[in-house]
């Protein structure tokens, strides 16, 4: 007699167990589909847990990949202030799945948001739409930002080249979104940059489809670009 459950092993049946009856013997990890090794380059990126995956990784030994690396004339503290190391490149906390397709795109030129800068909220200089809390204080002018925009997204290319395990960590499914051309904007004009106008954006909360669909379309593009990476 056969059906679904026939062969499947005693992990997938929990009368099967072994821990049920002994709690020593109880392993909530199955046998993963692959390994992680110490020279392996892994890139993280996503909500701020994704910030303690890549600080265990280098505590453990691990080879967290940074593309995008201050100055040697800055010394750790003003590094880590202006949030170099925390992950591959600058890009801050990638919140939604949606945010993370976009920037994939956008590091490969194939969207240009019409979103360049926004005022800082002190008056003086501008910050950047996608990642307004990347440097301290803000940027001293536009074209300041738009050369560091373009070290980044550099940076953002390098890592996903160079990469051999890739971990995205989900965050959230809400979103501020340019009317005008779709954008995902982090956090909400206003905030910590720019002026809210409803007009102008609109608020989203993106659904289980919405969701699967941009994840999907960004193993689509991270396979093109490192068909043999391990994703997770």
């Amino acid at each position: 007699m056969t059906h679904p459950y026939v062969g499947k092993p005693d992990a997938q049946f929990w009368k099967r167990e072994p821990g049920i009856s002994d709690w020593r013997s109880l392993d909530p990890v199955s046998k993963p589909p692959f390994q992680i090794s110490k020279t392996d380059r892994v890139v993280t990126a996503g909500s701020c847990f994704a910030q303690h995956v890549g600080r265990a990784l280098r505590r453990a030994g691990f080879r967290h990949h940074v593309t995008e690396r201050a100055h040697a004339i800055f010394p750790p503290p003003i590094a880590n202030k202006h949030n170099y190391g925390v992950f591959a490149a600058r890009y801050g906390n990638v919140y939604t799945a949606r945010q993370l397709r976009q920037l994939i795109d956008r590091a490969y030129g194939k969207f240009v948001p019409v979103a360049t800068s926004w005022s800082h909220t002190s008056g003086d200089g501008v910050v950047d739409p996608f990642r307004p809390n990347i440097q301290p204080g803000g940027f001293l002018s536009a074209r300041e930002l738009e050369v560091d925009r373009q070290v980044h997204l550099a940076a953002v290319r390098k890592a996903l080249e160079e990469m051999d395990v890739f971990v995205f960590t989900l965050g959230l499914t809400e979103a501020w979104i340019d009317r005008r051309d779709g954008a995902a904007f982090p956090l909400a004009p206003g905030v910590s940059g720019g002026e809210f106008d409803p007009d102008s954006v609109e608020f989203k909360n993106f659904d289980e489809e919405e969701v699967f669909e941009d994840l999907l379309e960004t193993l689509k593009a991270i396979r093109t670009i490192r068909p043999d990476v391990k994703i997770f």
